[in-house]
């Protein structure tokens, strides 16, 4: 993703102001951290985001990573040039602080998922489902791109709202370490991450390149929404009754079987949108 936007900061760069190359050139900078950031939060001694009571999340630590992607949704369409259709509203700044500030708060004071603060803490993200896509209601958006920002929101609303759900008492206990987790990863990453990256290519890329990209989408979203559901079925199944692995063997590996034709159906349509990448290489 940051090779793509360095490319297109390459190649964009002479047209724009001084100020706009120099800005887009800082963001650069500090989205070159990110691996860094990730090495040091996956290190042992970064352990404390992680209940020790529980070996589940808390709920300061999921609200202030979200909190990220939150203020990179809400800079994007700025940042890439989108003409504004209406003023911006800068008071969802105030709101952002105002969580940031929230989130320091709950993770220096702590707590689990039985604690009602962490709770409430990580509800404050469900605003951002409304305040997201309205404040990207004012940018013209390229036509090429309306399908994978609607994808895009799609996932993001199911990530929130799955992951708010799956934080509450007694679901995160019989969730965690099974599949259900599993299925939260593929949310983030097949689902909201993968439409992303998708939309920054439409964005991007010419119309060439769009309309490749367009191809299979639907099939795309709809292996890795019965893939996430079926992988969060078999969570909470497992979460029940360690039997389920034990036993219920035809069950269990018809579930295996669909989560393989899905992950089959969505190297298919990558492997579609890659091939394609190379005539539409020229793309302008």
């Amino acid at each position: 993703l940051w090779l793509v936007l360095a490319r297109a900061w390459w190649k964009h760069r002479l047209a724009w102001t001084k100020v706009k190359r120099i800005t887009t050139a800082l963001g650069l900078l500090m989205l070159a951290g990110v691996p860094w950031m990730l090495f040091i939060a996956t290190s042992p001694a970064t352990y404390p985001p992680i209940d020790r009571t529980t070996g589940g999340p808390t709920g300061a630590s999921l609200l202030g990573s979200t909190l990220s992607v939150v203020a990179l949704l809400l800079i994007l369409p700025a940042s890439l040039g989108l003409k504004r259709a209406k003023s911006p509203r800068r008071w969802l700044w105030w709101v952002f602080v105002a969580e940031f500030v929230t989130f320091i708060a709950l993770e220096a004071k702590g707590g689990s998922h039985f604690t009602l603060l962490q709770i409430i803490g990580l509800g404050l993200l469900l605003p951002w489902l409304w305040w997201i896509p309205s404040e990207w209601k004012r940018f013209d958006w390229p036509e090429r791109s309306i399908f994978w920002k609607r994808s895009m929101l799609v996932w993001w609303g199911v990530l929130v709202i799955a992951g708010w759900l799956e934080f509450l008492p007694g679901v995160l206990d019989r969730m965690k370490f099974t599949n259900g987790l599993v299925a939260h990863a593929h949310l983030a990453m097949a689902g909201f991450t993968s439409s992303f990256g998708l939309l920054l290519l439409t964005l991007l890329g010419g119309e060439k390149t769009s309309l490749s990209l367009s191809r299979g989408g639907w099939l795309w979203n709809s292996a890795v929404g019965l893939h996430v559901l079926v992988l969060m079925i078999c969570g909470w199944l497992e979460g029940g009754s360690n039997s389920w692995i034990d036993g219920h063997t035809l069950w269990r590996e018809t579930a295996f079987f669909i989560r393989l034709l899905c992950g089959l159906v969505m190297l298919g349509v990558a492997a579609f949108w890659w091939r394609g990448s190379f005539s539409n290489s020229d793309d302008s």
